[in-house]
């Protein structure tokens, strides 16, 4: 959403949330699931489940990847690990919403070019111009004699 805000959901069906660049730990604010259910295509881990303002409710029948909720579901999932996306499919219901929240910025992945600092870049260039002086004083030096 363009506020940050909830994102509310309607019907049921399959849903991907994508990140513009690699995120780690992403977690799942579950906000009025009631007697519903979600299946996911990463490893889940419920976090916490409490009251909202139509009820209370709870995580029921976790597996690795899904769950069902008892009651009026406000929760939270956590899926540890480096992710470009998430994707899930939930059951119709009333009306349910989530709100993505995430630990951080995925690591770079290893072997990528490095971008020398500038404290690199000004010994590399001291280093050409003191090189290129000795070659004209040798030029210099040699049409001398």
């Amino acid at each position: 959403p363009e506020t940050p805000d909830i994102i509310a959901i309607q019907s049921g069906s399959l849903k991907t949330i994508s990140f513009s660049k690699a995120v780690s730990n992403v977690y799942l604010a579950l906000v009025s699931w009631n007697n519903n259910s979600g299946t996911f295509n990463q490893p889940i881990t419920p976090v916490s489940a409490g009251c909202g303002f139509f009820g209370c409710g709870d995580f029921t029948n976790v597996t690795d990847y899904s769950f069902t909720s008892q009651g009026e579901l406000h929760g939270i999932l956590k899926f540890a690990g480096n992710f470009s996306s998430v994707s899930f499919t939930d059951n119709s219901e009333d009306w349910h919403g989530i709100t993505v929240g995430i630990g951080g910025l995925a690591p770079a992945a290893p072997g990528g070019g490095a971008v020398p600092e500038p404290a690199t870049w000004a010994l590399l260039i001291m280093g050409f111009g003191g090189a290129g002086a000795m070659l004209r004083r040798r030029s210099a030096a040699a049409a001398a004699a």
